[in-house]
């Protein structure tokens, strides 16, 4: 059964010791952590939220493999990254970075499990509830393919009419190519990590290439998995606005506006 009612979520959802929100559904724990994302002029805009999946063993799962993994069902994948995306918007509005923006990653495994998912008003009811604006959310759609690219396409034109953007997340990445780009009509495009190794190796076409896509589509740029100081520069000498990596910020979680510490930042501290 997904999950879609706030009584259903409610039972899997605590607020721990450290002042988190976590999640235990099935033998799994769940806990949010926040990457920043810089602007060209080095100012922090916004956290992409990543999930934290730990068994009962205190293994961790890397979230890629879960959701990649033929272990878990369907409804499963997506009731976790539902319960996951209510512990992002719950930690995140008790941060002191409540006030930029909050990218949100979204499993397009199931055009109509992803319209039933993310596009009633329970996201809507959510953000009113925590005080935050719906244009503040931006929605990453993830590199895996759809079954049904036409409820795809309806679901998330139904989020832009509520205010929300759409990100094309890991861009040059299995399904995260042009034709999802023409489909969708985001409003950004966040470049995969081996677009810039390759660029950096001298093979500059993939990433020249991508960055062609977007200015065609009219969508804002972001470049992940920046690692180096050598690479940073090398970014923004192109014509890139937004960016994502190890070398700005690691992902950690967001400590409370009332904690004594935050998220330490290489830039724009």
């Amino acid at each position: 059964m997904i999950l879609t009612d706030p009584q259903q979520y409610q039972q899997y959802v605590t607020f721990d010791m450290d002042g988190q929100y976590i999640a235990h559904y099935k033998g799994l724990t769940l806990r949010s952590v926040f990457q920043p994302i810089f602007s060209r002029t080095q100012r922090m805009v916004g956290v992409e939220a990543l999930v934290r999946i730990h068994t009962h063993y205190h293994t961790q799962i890397r979230p890629d493999i879960f959701f990649h993994s033929d272990q878990y069902g369907l409804i499963d994948k997506l009731n976790v990254e539902y319960l996951s995306r209510i512990l992002h918007l719950r930690n995140f509005s008790i941060s002191c970075f409540r006030h930029l923006k909050l990218f949100l990653n979204v499993l397009p495994l199931s055009g109509n499990a992803v319209n039933q998912s993310i596009s009633d008003s329970l996201l809507s009811h959510r953000l009113d509830e925590l005080g935050l604006s719906h244009d503040q959310v931006v929605m990453e759609l993830v590199e895996l393919a759809s079954d049904d690219d036409v409820q795809l396409q309806r679901a998330t034109r139904q989020l832009s009419t509520h205010g929300h953007g759409i990100a094309i997340d890991d861009f040059g990445c299995q399904a995260s190519n042009q034709a999802r780009v023409d489909l969708l009509c985001p409003d950004i495009i966040k470049f995969d990590r081996h677009l810039l190794a390759e660029y950096m190796q001298g093979n500059t076409a993939l990433l020249l290439n991508a960055m062609n896509v977007a200015r065609q589509a009219n969508a804002m740029t972001v470049v992940e998995g920046i690692e180096t100081e050598s690479q940073l520069r090398a970014m923004q000498a192109l014509d890139i606005d937004m960016f994502q990596g190890y070398y700005l910020g690691m992902p950690e979680a967001i400590v409370p506006i009332d904690g004594s510490a935050s998220i330490k930042m290489a830039i724009g501290q």
